[in-house]
């Protein structure tokens, strides 16, 4: 049963159920796309449209990646499970290889794929990349760059979509395109830059404290370091509504 928490419905997926979820959709040629959620998303579906479409669509499986969100669930009394994108991506691919299911990488840069695909074909025995490609900046606002990449996917004829645009322009991707090239996409953000080793990830010990968007900022400051402050600015608003709303609704 999916819980509401932070206006998103989340599924009650851990990493391995998720992943035989995906097999069994795999099987079934059953379309759809994941979301691995966190503050950033929870930030932005108030004021963009067509990412809370994205969120609210029946094909989505949405899991918390973001700590702050499994403590909120916990607060409520709520049980969430753990699933990050960067620990998704390997384990995945592992079964996916033995389940002979083919995966297709695409986002970020083209070097950046180009390892990740070096990467995983080295690590993982039988694994099928069916493709790789990284479209240009703002592909999206451009037609003829959106029928192009779907044409490539389409003709690559991959299960997987391992999705690396950034939010939220993997997830209104996934929604418009999942269903039309018969694909699951999964929406990971910098997994795939984590997984070539162009972009550090945080030491475990910010990972076990929640603290893993601060790593980012202090290391990225330049391209992330807005983005965190303006959420930390509204995560006081943002849980002050979450612990309200549901005295609100009873009281109602």
């Amino acid at each position: 049963m999916r819980a509401n928490v932070f206006g998103i419905d989340f599924d009650p997926f851990d990493q391995s159920t998720l992943i035989d979820e995906l097999m069994k959709r795999a099987r079934e040629e059953t379309s759809g796309y994941v979301v691995t959620a966190n503050l950033q998303h929870v930030s932005r579906i108030r004021h963009d449209a067509k990412l809370r479409l994205a969120l609210a669509d029946a094909t989505a499986i949405i899991v918390p990646d973001g700590r702050p969100l499994l403590w909120m669930a916990r607060l409520r009394g709520i049980t969430l499970r753990h699933v990050t994108g960067a620990d998704l991506v390997v384990p995945l691919c592992r079964v996916a290889a033995r389940e002979q299911v083919s995966v297709f990488l695409f986002g970020t840069t083209f070097e950046t794929l180009a390892e990740c695909g070096r990467r995983l074909s080295s690590s993982i025995e039988g694994i099928n990349i069916a493709g790789i490609y990284s479209p240009p900046f703002g592909f999206e606002r451009n037609a003829d760059e959106c029928a192009l990449a779907a044409d490539i996917i389409r003709e690559a004829a991959p299960a997987i979509v391992l999705l690396a645009l950034g939010v939220p322009k993997q997830e209104i991707w996934a929604q418009q395109y999942a269903t039309q090239l018969k694909i699951q996409a999964i929406c990971l953000g910098g997994s795939l830059d984590f997984l070539a080793g162009a972009q550090r990830r945080a030491p475990p010990v910010f990972r076990r404290i929640g603290c893993e968007w601060l790593w980012r900022m202090i290391t990225e400051p330049r391209r992330l370091g807005m983005r965190y402050l303006m959420i930390l600015c509204r995560l006081p608003f943002l849980v002050t509504r979450e612990l309200v709303a549901p005295v609100r609704r009873r009281e109602g």
